[in-house]
């Protein structure tokens, strides 16, 4: 839904350096990050990919501002789909998935994760240290992809063998012997459609929804509640009007926050790429940011920071020209709220 009559809020996300992190309380910016990675926060914890050394893409953490640390977890030839979620025990989970074939990527943004084949999600237990492959959520003719998770709830995306350009929607609880549950998706468009970066919060689960019309790609925020058969779509945007993708939704300040990203050269649409909040609703006043970062490719907010994964030169896919040195950062801000009037 688009925002309502009332008078628009917006706050200032600020990109703060290093030191100026640190001497507000926060966690100090990670710098050199490449390629675009999918980030997950919880609870002060914030994990992500970056290259190993054997060519693959190794899943890294960080508590707070301590150091940053390998999982000990096999690599994967692409950047993982991580999510963090809280066991009803008060333990974290990391989940992700892995594929029999990778999917496609020219590291040009995300990997197109419902292009691969035989995926299967993955927990990774960050108390004990043991990865385990989720048996009760994958299915042998499906690839399972996006997953998330909370507290005994798996929600995740799958493309079936037999139609791979048509996505699907799913949540399971764990502890019961009910099959999964198909939830509601977005329009079907001309030739594929498919969910994105979903977010699991209690019974609410978010995600994007992109799909094709006349060869242009469009993007759908939506919010759906599990055993309810209804969907809100909160935000969004056509192809052929302009090149604003939605995605990696998350709960926080109140509500539901997304981030709208530029499609390939930010100079394409200007002022466009923010982050959003609405209400679980979809009524209410919307929240932007005013627009400190020009590319931005993942944020999450865990309590009261907000991470903001942003390429410096907003242009060579966190990559300097020639390509030598990563150039994204990872920043711990907290936004603060200004009514623009």
């Amino acid at each position: 839904m688009r925002p309502s009559a009332a008078v628009a809020l917006t706050f200032a996300v600020v990109l703060l350096t290093p030191a100026a992190a640190q001497a507000q309380g926060l966690p100090p910016t990670i710098s050199g990050v490449a390629p675009p990675t999918p980030i997950s926060a919880y609870n002060g914890l914030l994990v992500w990919s970056q290259p190993a050394t054997n060519g693959q893409y190794q899943l890294v953490s960080r508590q707070g501002s301590g150091p940053v640390t390998p999982l000990p977890i096999a690599t994967r030839g692409v950047p993982f789909d991580v999510d963090l979620g809280p066991t009803s025990s008060g333990g974290v989970y990391a989940l992700y998935s892995r594929c029999a074939t990778e999917p496609q990527w020219d590291q040009v943004g995300m990997p197109d994760y419902q292009t691969g084949k035989g995926c299967a999600i993955y927990k990774f237990d960050l108390s004990s240290n043991q990865e385990v492959r989720y048996s009760k959520v994958n299915a042998s003719n499906a690839s399972q992809y996006w997953p998330t998770y909370w507290k005994g709830k798996v929600g995740f995306a799958r493309t079936y063998a037999s139609n791979t350009n048509k996505g699907y929607v799913y949540t399971k609880t764990i502890s019961s012997s009910t099959p999964s549950a198909q939830m509601p998706i977005g329009a079907l468009g001309d030739t594929s459609a498919y969910a994105t970066q979903l977010e699991l919060y209690g019974s609410r689960l978010a995600f994007g929804w992109t799909y094709t019309t006349e060869q242009f790609m469009n993007w759908q925020l939506r919010l759906d509640t599990i055993g309810s058969k209804g969907s809100t779509v909160l935000d969004q945007t056509k192809g052929g009007q302009s090149n604003v993708g939605l995605g990696w939704p998350a709960f926080g300040y109140g509500g539901i926050t997304w981030l709208r990203y530029c499609i390939g050269d930010p100079g394409s649409c200007p002022g466009a790429v923010r982050i959003q909040r609405s209400t679980y609703s979809g009524s209410g006043d919307q929240i932007a940011s005013t627009g400190e970062f020009t590319q931005a490719y993942d944020f999450d907010a865990s309590g009261s920071i907000t991470y903001l994964e942003n390429d410096v030169l907003s242009l060579y896919q966190c990559q300097t020209d020639p390509a030598t040195t990563p150039a994204c950062t990872i920043t711990a801000t907290q936004p603060q709220f200004t009514n623009l009037g």
